[in-house]
């Protein structure tokens, strides 16, 4: 496998991606082998893990609401004994 590029910004890797996912839809999978189209799918559904896992990990969680009922709504009950 070769040596991954080194890229200046997100924005010089972005034109890399749509470059490459570019070449690969318009590419005849007739003309490849059933090796090439395998490795292919596989890579592309690699990357597509790598993107969800990235976009989970990047996403602020958000505020807690802080209103009287939801506060009540978020604490755990009180036990009583009898």
């Amino acid at each position: 496998m070769a040596a991954a590029p080194m890229f200046a910004s997100a924005s010089e890797a972005m034109v890399m991606v749509h470059a490459a996912l570019g070449y690969l839809a318009t590419a005849d999978a007739t003309a490849m082998t059933a090796g090439e189209r395998a490795r292919c799918l596989r890579e592309l559904e690699q990357a597509d893990s790598v993107t969800t896992a990235e976009s989970t990990r990047s996403e602020t969680p958000p505020a807690p609401i802080s209103t009287p009922t939801a506060r009540a709504r978020n604490t755990a009950p009180i036990e009583t004994a009898w």
